[in-house]
């Protein structure tokens, strides 16, 4: 029975601490100065599941509304700016988009990205495993490039102990935990 007790702890509790996780990187060590305004993009939904992208777009807007040291443009203004200036893609903004849009949103970054995937798949003892793979990254306006990149991709089960404890059984409580992950790096950016 002691046995069985230190495999049980040899092996659990270390993957007790695995779930959704972000790995991204900072390029020339940017660092975001306390009171800088950021501009969320609507996400590109790649997933072929209607709404993925919008979901996740308001899952960010709404982690990184509670960064301490940085303000958001409004959603809806970006928007309108978006239609304004003809801007089509968020993922791939041309330099004078760029430009366009950090004057008119008086904002120095923009973040933006992508939702590869959004689907459900079928395992045999737990059911429906969500997936989700998000890629984002954040764009200096002044220089006009990128200066950090994160991706994700994340699966229900990754989490999973024992027979089925632990998992996630939504996409939507998936997402959130993969924004949550983004956004707690990026808040490490942020800067007196």
């Amino acid at each position: 029975m002691r046995r069985l007790w230190w495999v049980m702890v040899v092996f659990l509790i270390p993957g007790s601490g695995c779930g959704p996780h972000f790995a991204a990187g900072t390029l020339d060590h940017e660092v975001v100065r306390r009171g800088a305004r950021i501009a969320v993009m609507p996400l590109e939904n790649l997933s072929g599941r209607e709404n993925a992208a919008e979901k996740l777009t308001e899952y960010l807007v709404m982690a990184l509304g509670n960064v301490k040291g940085v303000e958001l443009s409004e959603l809806g203004r970006t928007y309108e700016q978006m239609r304004h200036y003809r801007v089509r893609s968020s993922t791939f903004l041309t330099g004078d988009q760029i430009d366009s849009l950090a004057r008119s949103l008086n904002v120095e970054y923009i973040v933006t990205g992508t939702v590869l995937d959004y689907s459900e798949t079928d395992n045999m003892y737990l059911g429906k495993i969500p997936q989700v793979s998000v890629n984002l990254r954040l764009i200096k306006c002044a220089t006009r490039k990128t200066v950090w990149t994160g991706a994700s991709n994340a699966r229900g089960d990754q989490s999973e102990l024992l027979f089925g404890v632990g998992a996630v059984r939504s996409r939507e409580e998936l997402a959130k935990a993969i924004i949550d992950s983004a956004v707690k790096q990026l808040a490490d950016l942020v800067v007196e």
